[in-house]
């Protein structure tokens, strides 16, 4: 082979270098453009903030949430955090500052929640969790999340102004009031005899115990005989049949020159819905509260009709380990992928536990038809996972989640 014909074999090639580098580069910005669609379409905002040395604040990453959520753009937010930070409500700036004076302190985590003006004029709630890594120029730096709890809030304020609507109302209501002699009633009220739907005179000289269901009336005579003078509850039945529960506080007195006893009986029957419903609300907003922190500690984001992703971050024990497997194992049920990628890129550190919950969690998968892709291995946990002697050899290893999704999606990237 001539030197022309050797120089010209040498430069196809490196044209066809060029030809799939190119192609690999398409296919990175592709899978970047995929990822960066899922964190803007995420309900909330990611985010990284620093805190430099010398005390200057800023965001490198602001999600596209902050648009929705805040009604700016991230652009302006990463370009000056102030934007952001003087959109807090000026009486929660205080416990704001609190919060993150205490995750510098040891480096906690940072948790939070507050009232935004929006631009708009629009006031919200919101809430934010993150973690602190010190960086090595000593900045510190959290990843986060925020979400919007406004309708959380709006549901408390309800609950409250609702016991706060009950207790003046039952302040304003006029009990019952009923005088027994040897457990026959001498006298009564009007707005006894309406409580029960008779008239006073309709009262007069009957038996007490004509008026209680069956089921309280051994504790009511009970407590007549003794003479019990504290409150307690019971049923009272209606002219209709009805049943009304009450709250019965009797005391000994003298009335026309004998002992009797006077009891005051309240209908405790819109206290009782009352509590039901404070104990409805109350279940939905833990609910809501513990759905909203089991999304941040392991949040599930579909990639496609095929591929979900599981971004952890922090520390793993076995209880979140056993968390994260529920939470992948019902996504890919209702989702119906055969593939789940679990970036354990912000975890530092592993142990025997969480590697065989990592193996389980891969053997559960795979029960289901699916696999996992685990990505995000740094060369340190790598020989942890050596040391500890775990079998990672049914799982599928990618060093990053950019080439995770690429694997995934079986798109080709760039040579490191």
């Amino acid at each position: 082979m001539t030197t022309r014909e050797a120089l010209e074999a040498e430069i196809d090639a490196l044209r066809q270098q060029v030809a799939q580098l190119q192609q690999a580069q398409v296919g990175l910005r592709e899978s970047e453009a995929r990822y960066q669609r899922l964190v803007a379409n995420a309900p909330g905002m990611f985010y990284q903030v620093v805190l430099e040395p010398d005390g200057t604040m800023w965001f490198p990453f602001v999600s596209d949430g902050c648009r929705n959520l805040f009604e700016v753009d991230p652009q302006a937010v990463e370009q000056d955090a102030q934007v952001l930070l003087q959109m807090i409500h000026p009486d929660d700036r205080p416990a704001f500052d609190d919060a993150l004076a205490a995750s510098l302190t040891g480096l906690q985590p940072w948790r939070w929640q507050g009232r935004f003006i929006l631009p708009s004029g629009k006031v919200i709630w919101a809430q934010g969790a993150s973690r602190p890594e010190r960086l090595d120029n000593g900045a510190i730096r959290w990843d986060g999340f925020g979400i919007d709890i406004t309708e959380r809030k709006q549901l408390e304020q309800v609950l409250r102004e609702s016991e706060q609507w009950f207790r003046q109302l039952m302040a304003t209501l006029s009990d019952g009031l009923v005088l027994f002699d040897q457990g026959k009633i001498v006298d009564a009220n009007p707005a006894m005899a309406q409580m029960v739907g008779y008239e006073v005179n309709e009262l007069i000289g009957r038996s007490a115990l004509e008026f209680v269901a069956a089921e309280s009336q051994a504790l009511v005579a009970q407590n007549m005989r003794s003479g019990y003078d504290r409150p307690y509850e019971a049923l009272l039945v209606k002219k209709d049949g009805s049943v009304l529960p009450v709250e019965a506080l009797g005391k000994m007195m003298m009335y026309q020159g004998r002992s009797v006893r006077l009891t005051s009986i309240r209908d405790i029957s819109e206290r009782k819905r009352a509590e039901a419903e404070f104990a409805t609300l109350q279940a939905r907003i833990i609910e809501a509260q513990q759905t909203a922190l089991r999304e941040l500690s392991t949040p599930l984001i579909p990639l496609n009709d095929t591929t979900i992703i599981m971004p952890l971050v922090g520390s793993l024990d076995s209880q979140r380990m056993q968390q994260v497997m529920e939470v992948l194992l019902e996504g890919i049920g209702a989702y119906q992928v055969d593939t789940a990628i679990i970036d354990i890129t912000g975890i530092q550190m592993v142990d025997t536990q969480v590697a065989n919950a990592l193996i389980r969690t891969a053997q559960a998968v795979k029960l289901l038809g699916a696999q996992v892709v685990l990505t995000g291995i740094s060369s340190t946990m790598a020989q942890t996972l050596i040391h500890l002697g775990t079998d990672l050899s049914g799982i599928i290893t990618r060093s990053s989640l950019q080439s995770g999704i690429a694997y995934a999606l079986r798109l080709p990237i760039a040579s490191a």
